[in-house]
């Protein structure tokens, strides 16, 4: 994060190359070092948890959101770039994005990223979003944990 607590720059130009197509992604994500691939993931975890703490998810339609859900749901704004993201912090009223997240495509997992689920079948397997496709990239990469890496 920068001085102003928003994210750098470089990292929302990072998503912006790879929209919507995480086989791109993980392509971008390859040309990083492994310092930088720290760095992007230490940045996209900081703007999700910086939206709304995730055990105070949203109440939408009846159904309160759970710790889990309102991370994917933070983790879906932080993917649909800048303004969204900018939107969640100055509004802080999660309704209508998450309304929006349930309307974009879902994946084969049920959770919403929206982005493409275009990889290859035997490709990172299992990564199915953004942190987790830096998290895969970083594995196959460095051959250890970006998790560990970000002291989570």
């Amino acid at each position: 994060m920068d001085v102003n607590g928003s994210p750098p720059s470089w990292f929302w130009s990072t998503l912006e190359s790879a929209r919507p197509s995480l086989r791109r992604l993980a392509r971008v994500l390859e040309n990083l070092s492994k310092g930088q691939l720290i760095e992007f993931g230490r940045v996209f975890r900081d703007a999700a948890e910086a939206i709304v703490p995730y055990w105070e998810g949203p109440l939408v339609d009846g159904i309160q959101f759970s710790e889990d859900d309102t991370e994917d749901l933070c983790h879906w704004i932080v993917g649909q770039g800048l303004e969204t993201w900018q939107r969640a912090i100055s509004e802080r009223d999660l309704q209508f994005l998450a309304r929006e997240a349930w309307q974009s495509r879902r994946t084969s997992t049920g959770r919403s990223t929206g982005w493409d689920d275009d990889l290859d079948p035997d490709s990172f397997l299992g990564s199915r979003s953004i942190l987790g496709m830096a998290s895969a990239v970083f594995e196959a990469r460095f051959g250890e944990s970006l998790f560990d890496a970000l002291g989570d």
